[in-house]
């Protein structure tokens, strides 16, 4: 019983700490393309590629062959369209 018990102990304790870096792998970027996603809502994603502010996207999210590097490139492509049409509007 008491091996059972420490197995049992051990098991979900693994179970946590896999569960808490999982989540953490797929909020944090999920975060950072909702700050973005916000600062495209409020239009002050233009207002910094006008002034030259790059928008840093982790280049290591957009190589995940997952559905968060196809979010990834998704966003970094509306960056480089919007991008694009700010610095036609500005020549």
């Amino acid at each position: 019983i008491i091996q059972v018990v420490i197995i049992v102990g051990i098991t979900a304790i693994l179970s946590i700490i896999v569960g808490i870096l999982t989540s953490n792998r797929i909020t944090k970027p999920i975060q950072r393309l909702t700050e973005i996603a916000s600062r495209m809502a409020t239009d002050t994603i233009r207002e910094d590629l006008a002034k030259g502010i790059e928008i840093e996207i982790d280049e290591e999210l957009e190589e995940q062959d997952d559905e968060i590097g196809d979010l990834t490139r998704a966003f970094k492509g509306m960056i480089n369209a919007i991008k694009e049409e700010t610095e036609g509007n500005h020549k």
